[in-house]
């Protein structure tokens, strides 16, 4: 609750009061499709390879604060950890300009997952639009889950709307394939949520 609670508050406080409610009555009003997406993380992973001009990085909270500081055109992707469930972050700054941000979560930030140990999901990922069109966010992924592994990470997740091809085709560009759909009509999800999917290697398209 006290997670639904901030990441409304964080919705109205940086898209205002008319897109909260847009967003509540699309969610509530709609069945939506989330592509539940999979990766063994390992060292035969591909190297990332970052745009010229962009480092990719992951960041503390305060050094996160520095970059949001004085900035008034962030979307709340940028201040998803008010949303509890979140544990780590990397962002994508370009001459000292936040433009990117994905989130880690070590207990399932989209609560469709049951994720074991050694598990993570990636999630909230925002690319701003100056930033688009370079693969940042296929790279981006690749950084993370190099570091993850390194660590002795072994599987992360994602689990995007069915609708947001852009963000399917760079999970899918990493090396990320899709083992499950899941939907959501208001509080009601199928198959009841969370969902777990260790073990699952099915590679399929992302199915609308």
């Amino acid at each position: 609750m006290r997670g639904n609670l901030g990441r409304l508050v964080t919705l109205v406080r940086t898209e205002g009061v008319r897109e909260t409610l847009h967003r509540l009555a699309f969610r509530f009003f709609h069945v939506h499709s989330f592509a539940v997406m999979r990766l063994e993380l390992s060292d035969a992973l591909p190297e990332a390879r970052i745009p010229p001009g962009i480092e990719v990085r992951e960041v503390r909270p305060e050094e996160l604060a520095g970059l949001r500081a004085g900035r008034t055109d962030l979307p709340e992707y940028f201040y998803r950890e008010e949303s509890g469930k979140l544990d780590r972050c990397w962002v994508g700054v370009k001459e000292g300009r936040l433009g990117f941000i994905s989130w880690v979560s070590y207990r399932g930030s989209s609560g469709f997952v049951r994720l074991k140990p050694g598990e993570v999901e990636i999630d909230y990922t925002h690319c701003l639009p100056d930033l688009r069109g370079q693969r940042l966010t296929t790279n981006a992924y690749l950084v993370m889950a190099h570091a993850l592994f390194r660590e002795g990470r072994t599987v992360a997740y994602g689990v995007p709307h069915a609708k947001n091809l852009p963000i399917i085709k760079s999970f899918l560009a990493s090396g990320f394939a899709q083992v499950g759909l899941i939907r959501r009509w208001g509080l009601l999800t199928w198959p009841r949520t969370p969902v777990e999917y260790s073990g699952v290697v099915l590679r399929e398209r992302p199915r609308a």
